[in-house]
């Protein structure tokens, strides 16, 4: 059985270089270690009168992140996207500085088509394709809480990473092949997601990060129609999820197909005679 174990070294990469004569020495002995799940800690031998940039790239877009006037160790948190990360440090003298040292970690990604969607105010389900290399594997995540009136994407990060208490099999013939979770959590939550396990006789973790509200599903709407006269007053029961809806409805009429939308509202009304009426769609404007 896997467990992710906070302060858990995970592993050590050492790299050494030689110094140039005449060069500011890129750093030495620079080494990263995994505190946790999320936290590399990089250390080097320091210079005297000197500080360090340090950067960051995950294979996530816009991840690329620079630190500058850094003493070691340098920790950082992150969510690798998959399984590779890039780390590197320059050594800075005053307005010198060195060629970067560089540092990667790359898992192979072994899960295929993650999607995380909330279908309820308080429900959501994790779903994915585990790859056929894999022998077992096991799903932790963690809840954070996201500001949804920034369009930045801050985060406060909860401390507790924990299993999945609820797997998804895609059969039931076969409960072993887990292909998703079913979890607690909201619109404002986003779910930092850890996977590690065997896959060809060798360990891998494979992380990311989801954010709920760009991925929203309610089910079906529950609706009616009351044919008073010659109108149709249809009404719906609202999805619980706390966004600006829009209703599409779709009908027939006179072999005419037509189109309405309504905004925010759970009823509309329809004149004349149509002979066939079908709540068709509806999506959230973010």
């Amino acid at each position: 059985m896997f467990q992710s174990l906070d302060f858990v070294v995970l592993g050590c990469f050492l790299l050494t270089v030689e110094t140039i004569p005449g060069q500011i020495s890129p750093p030495q002995n620079l080494s990263l270690w995994w505190l946790d799940d999320f936290q590399p800690q990089l250390t080097w031998h320091p210079v005297s009168n000197c500080t360090y940039t340090v950067t960051s790239k995950t294979s996530e877009e816009y991840s690329l992140k620079e630190e500058s006037h850094i003493l070691p160790p340098w920790k950082g948190e992150m969510v690798i996207e998959g399984g590779f990360v890039n780390l590197s440090v320059k050594t800075v003298c005053g307005e010198q500085e060195s060629l970067p040292e560089a540092l990667s970690v790359d898992y192979s990604v072994v899960v295929k088509n993650l999607q995380c969607y909330l279908y309820t105010s308080k429900e959501a389900n994790c779903t994915w394709e585990p790859d056929n290399s894999v022998s077992s594997f096991k799903f932790f995540y963690r809840l954070t809480i996201e500001d949804l009136s920034r369009s930045s994407r801050n985060s406060s990060f909860l401390p507790r990473l924990q299993e999945c208490s609820n797997y998804l099999h895609t059969s039931s013939l076969d409960p072993d092949i887990i292909t998703g979770c079913s979890l607690q959590a909201n619109i404002s939550n986003g779910i930092i997601i850890l996977f590690n396990g065997t896959a060809n006789s060798t360990f891998f973790r494979n992380a990311f990060k989801k954010y709920l509200k760009e991925d929203v599903r309610p089910p079906a709407l529950n609706w009616t129609v009351i044919k008073t006269g010659g109108k149709f007053h249809i009404s719906w029961t609202r999805p619980d999820i706390d966004l600006p809806w829009t209703y599409k409805l779709n009908y027939t009429e006179c072999n005419k197909h037509l189109e309405r939308d309504e905004l925010n509202h759970a009823s509309m009304q329809v004149g004349r005679d149509p002979s066939l009426y079908i709540l068709h769609d509806y999506y959230s404007k973010i």
